[in-house]
């Protein structure tokens, strides 16, 4: 009687061994996933940038983990025609310009749509002119060095625009930004915009000279945006927000503990820590309220106006023969999804 009693426990030990074994089988995720494996991201997106480390949020949400589900990928591409060229073939799903970078095309409208702003130059870039030029008439017939495509050559733009004036109202010489501290200081031109650290080297350095023209009183106009082609924007909406709230995830994380922020952004540029705490004194990461203003807003400061204001600027200056439309170019499609 024993022995049976205890056959029918080891056989009831038994099915309930085996059930809980195919219940737990039933519940597991599929693709042969176990809880000792990694989780497969969802979704991948690709991001081209030149190598400039105001790209920091980007590289913290990367290191950090914060972007979710989706497998960000972040490439350096040093030529913005190789930037287009790679959205284009589908090599990269998004990619980093500024508003006049973006526009400066001629005949053929660019694919792209901006969804977020992910830096603005504050004070990081600038004109240095001697004393006695003090407003846009008094650069008529100088001689003046700087690189398109960066955010001194916009400033620059502006500035003539406000006096109605244009490059054809200068001597323009295309310069390295590198290369402008000595080519003022060696007076081949008359006046130079460049970037931090060279601007602060060129305003110490010059002799009866001061800081014409700085980004720091410019604002709303260097923003730096991340354009995807509407297909992306269509078929990786989720990918797309995870890189937004990863984004701002990092904004965050360089307000409460900066310095864990810049050691873990720091790396992908090739500088230390030090050096990369160096650029916050001079760029705004846009943070979800700023995008908000920029994306959102109707301000004189939003994309939806400064947009159409440095399109007309650039066929001023025969560096567009294109009219693009704001609306077709930036979104709120991605922001208003995020509370």
């Amino acid at each position: 009687m024993k022995k049976n009693i205890l056959w029918i426990v080891g056989v009831v030990i038994v099915l309930i061994i085996i059930v809980v074994a195919i219940s737990m089988r039933q519940n597991a995720p599929s693709g042969n996933v176990t809880s000792n494996e990694p989780v497969k991201k969802s979704q991948e997106i690709t991001i081209g940038m030149v190598t400039f480390p105001g790209y920091a949020p980007l590289h913290i949400a990367k290191s950090k983990g914060y972007y979710g589900n989706t497998n960000v990928k972040l490439v350096f591409i040093e030529s913005l025609g190789e930037l287009r060229s790679a959205m284009q073939s589908g090599t990269i799903d998004a990619y980093e310009m500024i508003y006049d970078m973006f526009q400066s095309v001629k005949d053929v409208t660019p694919e792209g749509v901006a969804f977020l702003a992910t830096d603005e130059s504050r004070g990081a870039d600038g004109i240095v002119a001697p004393n006695s030029i003090t407003k846009p008439e008094d650069l008529r017939g100088k001689t003046v060095g700087t690189e398109p495509g960066f955010p001194a050559y916009l400033a620059l733009l502006s500035y003539l625009d406000k006096g109605g004036m244009t490059l054809a109202d200068v001597k323009f010489k295309d310069l390295p930004s590198k290369d402008v501290v000595a080519a003022y200081l060696s007076k081949s031109i008359d006046v130079g915009g460049t970037y931090e650290p060279y601007l602060s080297e060129l305003a110490s350095k010059a002799k009866d000279s001061h800081i014409l023209i700085s980004t720091k009183d410019t604002s709303g106009l260097a923003v730096e945006f991340m354009w995807v082609t509407p297909k992306t924007l269509a078929d990786k909406k989720d990918a797309l927000l995870d890189v937004a709230r990863g984004y701002f995830k990092a904004t965050d994380l360089i307000k409460t503990n900066p310095d864990e922020a810049f050691a873990s952004a720091a790396p992908a540029f090739g500088i230390s820590k030090e050096e990369m705490a160096l650029f916050k004194d001079g760029i705004v990461w846009p943070d979800l309220a700023y995008n908000q203003q920029l994306l959102e807003g109707k301000g004189e400061k939003s994309a939806s106006v400064m947009f159409p204001y440095i399109g007309d600027i650039l066929r001023k200056n025969n560096e567009t023969n294109i009219t693009m439309k704001a609306d077709d170019h930036i979104t709120d499609s991605i922001l208003s999804q995020i509370k």
